[in-house]
């Protein structure tokens, strides 16, 4: 059996499908998954935004856990500088800006932990219901 795969493996070059495959498995993922991340991330800013005088203490504070927790990121110093931004937020001048900043860091809390992320930074109820 090995002696066949030896044998047709100048023929067959098992790299060259695998990267087919990989670029096809992201091009339906990005058709299908697109617009319903675009449409998540201009609700979840909008949310974000409603209560100007909103705290996002309890937010951060869950997101900076959630990424002390998360060992995928201790690469490449990823985490700590994540961790700084999230200190940052608070003391930011304007709202706008803090709002791109919550969003950027909340882009690291994985697909089904964000429900949980959402509902700590004052996410209203519908807009949870909506995406999850």
């Amino acid at each position: 059996m090995l002696g066949f795969f030896i044998q047709i493996s100048p023929i067959f070059d098992i790299k060259s499908l695998y990267t087919l495959l990989t670029y096809f498995a992201y091009d339906r993922i990005a058709e299908s998954q697109t617009g319903q991340a675009a449409a998540f991330w201009t609700d979840f800013e909008k949310e974000l935004a409603k209560p100007p005088d909103a705290d996002f203490a309890n937010g951060l504070n869950y997101v900076r856990n959630y990424i002390k927790s998360d060992t995928s990121l201790k690469q490449d110093n990823v985490q700590d500088k994540l961790i700084e931004r999230c200190e940052a937020i608070l003391s930011m001048p304007s709202r706008r800006e803090q709002v791109e900043a919550v969003c950027s860091v909340v882009k690291y809390v994985r697909r089904k932990d964000l429900p949980e992320a959402a509902r700590r930074f004052g996410c209203s109820p519908d807009f949870i219901r909506r995406y999850w």
